[in-house]
């Protein structure tokens, strides 16, 4: 299958975590490209990456591709920042999308750009939107849609007829690494919007579907614990079995480089 090459965006810092190349960016700096891309009428995609994504890129070329051609692919884990950090690199901030959505749909209020959201369950989605339109009454809602469809089939092929007539600034796509990912990439050029957010579990976070981990927790980087006391068979492996992993590969990467600097 041809791989859509995106427009990678252009002087951003990157640092190389097992093959991924995560770019050095705040928040404010993913809404500040955002905004000039759609004022350029310049489409693009940013995809956040987290321990397990990239966990599961090391087995996958066409998902570390599509990280590396991204327009912006930024740290949503803490796991992320401590593999920059053993690797001597700085990442400024995680970012994740559910507690980074309520100051990025500020943004987009301010700055008038219409979104359509996809993901979870039908009965999940309306009421995430109904939770956005009380908070954010003057938010231009282009559209939404359940995140449970063949991603090629008649279901999908109507989710990209109704982007198509909408033509939303933004779209925020739900659906799980790496079934979001590359649901975009093969229907990049059928995806009349502006920029391309994926979401993962965010529209469940924010129907109250799925807790929010407490600030104390998050602010340690104790998000996976929080996950694993609440979802223990689903996520179990992931990270009792995926963090050594992770923190083996980040040692291995260290280890090659530092022989390749003696030598």
């Amino acid at each position: 299958m041809e791989h859509h090459r995106f427009k990678r965006e252009d002087g951003i810092p990157e640092v190389d975590i097992l093959g991924i190349h995560v770019h050095r960016v705040s928040s404010s700096d993913i809404q500040s490209i955002i905004l000039k891309r759609i004022r350029e009428n310049d489409r693009g995609v940013f995809l956040y990456v987290h321990l397990h994504s990239i966990n599961l890129a090391q087995a996958d070329d066409e998902l570390r591709s599509m990280f590396n051609s991204a327009t912006i692919t930024y740290c949503d884990g803490e796991g992320v920042r401590i593999g920059a950090r053993l690797l001597g690199h700085f990442l400024p901030e995680r970012i994740p999308l559910t507690r980074w959505i309520y100051p990025f749909l500020d943004f987009c209020v301010l700055n008038t750009l219409s979104v359509y959201c996809i993901g979870t369950e039908e009965r999940i989605i309306r009421r995430a939107i109904g939770v956005l339109c009380d908070r954010f009454p003057a938010l231009k809602i282009a559209g939404f849609h359940d995140g449970f469809f063949h991603t090629d089939g008649e279901r999908s092929a109507e989710v990209l007829r109704d982007i198509r007539n909408t033509r939303p600034d933004i779209l925020i796509v739900g659906m799980g690494t790496p079934l979001q990912e590359f649901w975009v990439r093969d229907h990049w050029d059928e995806l009349q919007a502006g920029c391309i957010l994926t979401a993962g579990s965010c529209f469940d976070y924010i129907a109250g579907e799925k807790q929010a981990c407490p600030p104390w927790m998050a602010e340690h980087g104790l998000e996976w614990l929080h996950r694993l006391i609440r979802e223990p068979r689903r996520v179990w492996k992931r990270y009792l079995i995926g963090i050594p992993l992770f923190l083996w590969r980040i040692l291995s990467q260290w280890s090659r480089m530092k022989f390749t600097r003696a030598d």
